[in-house]
């Protein structure tokens, strides 16, 4: 009997699940096999008793996540016209958490309606431009300074759901000269620290988990697949 988890597919053809179900067929009749995928395409080549269909957030919340990353401090009700349009925004969200919170985090404390306005445009002028990669995630990507951008890329040597060590990861940055020394007296190790907090504040990372006294931490799925894009 076992109970057999695979985690972001994205084989569509037949012959795969066919070459997958063949050592599996001993199993016990309680086994179970839990697929997650992103496309639909991944149900038509193998046979499913129970499909759930995973519904994003509602536009409410999604602007009330986002509003929350742009507005840390909760003053939001004092730019209403900045909340009419952060609607505009998330209707391109298509209720995804991390979009939103992706685009709050780059509007973050603006005031300036222009501003806002621009950042809709922006997101609307690269949802046929990004090849599937979700508008936020590149909208996100310009914006780093070039330094991020070369630290962000270094991440795609590592598989997908790699439990990073902020400490350890830095060293690794340093060895590769990614870090540049300021005008500070600030060592290389502060500095890159500073470099990871701001890639985990800009959502590129989350906290993954605990392991004794040390947090570890991961890359979102789809921050992973835009990284190895651009590696």
């Amino acid at each position: 009997r076992y109970f057999l988890v695979l985690d972001d597919v994205w084989a569509e053809n037949f012959q795969f699940w066919e070459t997958l179900r063949l050592p599996l067929m001993d199993g016990g009749k309680e086994s179970k096999v839990l697929i997650t995928a992103r496309s639909k395409l991944v149900l038509k080549g193998m046979p499913t008793l129970l499909c759930i269909h995973l519904e994003g957030l509602t536009e409410d919340p999604c602007a009330e996540l986002l509003l929350k990353q742009a507005f840390p401090n909760g003053c939001s009700s004092q730019h209403p016209n900045l909340e009419k349009i952060s609607k505009k925004i998330v209707k391109r969200c298509h209720g995804s958490p991390l979009q939103a919170k992706l685009l709050g985090c780059l509007l973050n404390n603006e005031t300036e309606e222009d501003k806002w306005e621009d950042m809709l445009n922006e997101v609307c002028s690269l949802e046929k431009d990004t090849n599937g990669i979700l508008p936020s995630l590149m909208i996100s990507y310009n914006h780093l300074d070039y330094h991020l951008k070369q630290c962000f890329k270094y991440c795609s040597m590592f598989p997908i759901d790699y439990e990073f060590d902020r400490d350890e990861l830095v060293k690794l940055w340093m060895a590769e000269g990614l870090i540049q020394r300021s005008r500070s007296r600030s060592t290389l190790e502060v500095i890159g620290g500073k470099y990871f907090d701001n890639l985990l504040w800009r959502s590129f990372f989350e906290v993954s988990g605990n392991q004794g006294q040390k947090q570890k931490y991961r890359m979102p799925s789809l921050v992973h697949d835009l990284m190895h894009d651009l590696a």
